[in-house]
């Protein structure tokens, strides 16, 4: 574009035109390597879960002799909670 404009001109269509044009200074850039990547074979199945930190470890480590592992605050809320399902039951037949 710029060689046009001076090219259009004519008092500079015979004279040189390197002080108008831009100087470019050649730069050795190193680009990124590209990493290969390996495809992962494909399982139907998810993988298996992970022991959580706390709760899993010490269930499986704990000699408890019970057999419900339910806490008596988890058996109040479950059995306010069955009471409010049988009142909401109850006043949906009436």
């Amino acid at each position: 574009m710029i060689k046009r404009e001076l090219a259009k001109d004519p008092a500079l269509k015979n004279e040189n035109w390197d002080r108008f044009l831009p100087q470019f200074k050649p730069k050795n850039v190193k680009r990124k390597k590209v990493k290969a990547t390996k495809k992962k074979e494909y399982t139907p199945f998810p993988a298996a879960p992970t022991p959580r930190k706390v709760s899993d470890t010490s269930s499986a480590s704990s000699s408890s002799t019970s057999t419900s592992s339910a806490t008596p605050q988890f058996l109040a809320l479950f059995f306010c909670w069955v009471g409010y399902a049988e009142g909401m039951r109850a006043s949906l037949r009436s």
